[in-house]
């Protein structure tokens, strides 16, 4: 596989034979065995090929960790499952939640304690009948007991119970020795790291979660080609209609495989692909106007000018063209009138007769 090489030809328009212009009627053009084909218009330039892996940004992938030590009860998901956000991934029976539990209900009993007592005792200060001093120790006291509440309540937060859920124990009393782990994002399972009666650690690795609406391609380009790519360039997958914009170019070079990291963020055909995927890409850079895929037997060289025949009512003239790039059997081309018919087979011909024309060897 070669490479496109970039190559800018300034043209001149002036005619390099006597006469650019060949008459042939359609008869002739069959018994000489000339080929017509229409160009491939083309937005962009390639500018070369090189592997890649589908990858998931680090900001849409999730480790769902257990909250508090205990032993796995239920798994309620499976490798692949799509779950919404907050869906229940697995229960684990932990005897430190209910200590959080009995923590915040007797921190919600001496407070509403405290409460009762500051009310009462701020009455009876504005009635003259206690002093300032006992007063402002209730209200202290208060003050105290309802930091201590909140920390409680926040520790049952933390571990991943609802806002529902602990206003049901609050209002019920009743303790619940099952702890319900649900899923922080909606996404996919990707991976799990537990079975049921297992016993695990506060912050033990249970899921892996995945939101897979933005992908990117992470691709490896051999550090001598590097200068040839830059930000906002195009890689696709050939095949596919997957189409990915670069944005981050490494500054580093890769000691062991001397290559440079280039990550591309997937804008279409995220469907057609998924995280893990190792595939070849082909780096593109849009252009501006138009330009066409012609087959190298299109093109003719005289003077170092390349050129082309373009098919017209009467026979063929030569048009100058400007090659942009090459790859394989084909360049990319500027300067072709467009909706064109241009000779893909029969060019020698046509050459020949032009420098008979004008009289040349």
């Amino acid at each position: 596989m070669t490479f496109f090489s970039f190559i800018v030809l300034l043209l001149s328009s002036t005619a390099l034979w006597a006469s650019d212009h060949i008459a042939l009627s359609q008869d002739q053009i069959n018994q000489l065995g000339i080929k017509l084909a229409k160009p491939e218009l083309s937005t962009s330039i390639p500018l070369l090929n090189a592997p890649a892996t589908i990858t998931i940004p680090p900001s849409h992938s999730y480790i769902v960790s257990a909250t508090q030590p205990g032993l796995i009860d239920k798994i309620y998901v499976t490798l692949g499952d799509h779950v919404k956000k907050g869906a229940p991934l697995a229960s684990l029976k932990s005897s430190e939640f209910l200590t959080l539990q009995l923590n915040f209900l007797q921190a919600l009993n001496d407070l509403q304690l405290a409460r009762a007592e500051f009310i009462r005792n701020k009455e009876l200060h504005e009635e003259g009948i206690i002093a300032a001093k006992r007063w402002q120790q209730a209200k202290t006291k208060f003050n105290i007991l309802t930091s201590h509440y909140k920390e409680a309540r926040q520790m049952l937060k933390i571990t991943g119970m609802s806002e529902t859920a602990i206003k049901q124990l609050a209002k019920s009393g009743k303790f619940n020795d099952i702890l319900t782990i649900t899923s922080p994002i909606e996404g996919i399972v990707l991976k799990g790291f537990i079975l049921p009666g297992k016993r695990v650690d506060t912050l033990t690795p249970l899921f892996n979660i995945a939101d897979l609406s933005q992908l990117w391609l992470t691709i490896n380009i051999p550090q001598h080609d590097i200068s040839r790519i830059q930000k906002g360039d195009i890689a696709r997958i050939p095949g596919t209609k997957v189409s990915a914009t670069v944005f981050f170019i490494a500054r580093n070079v890769n000691p062991s495989n001397q290559t440079v990291l280039v990550r591309a963020r997937v804008d279409q055909g995220l469907d057609s692909i998924r995280p893990g995927q190792k595939i070849n890409t082909q780096l593109h850079r849009k252009i501006q106007g138009h330009a066409f895929k012609i087959p190298n037997t299109a093109l003719i060289q005289f003077n170092n000018t390349p050129y082309v025949f373009v098919r017209d009512e009467t026979g063929f003239f030569a048009q100058p063209v400007t090659i942009l790039g090459a790859q394989d059997n084909f360049s990319l081309v500027k300067n072709i009138p467009e909706n064109s018919l241009i000779v893909v087979k029969g060019t020698t011909l046509l050459k020949s007769q032009l420098a008979d024309q004008s009289g040349e060897e």
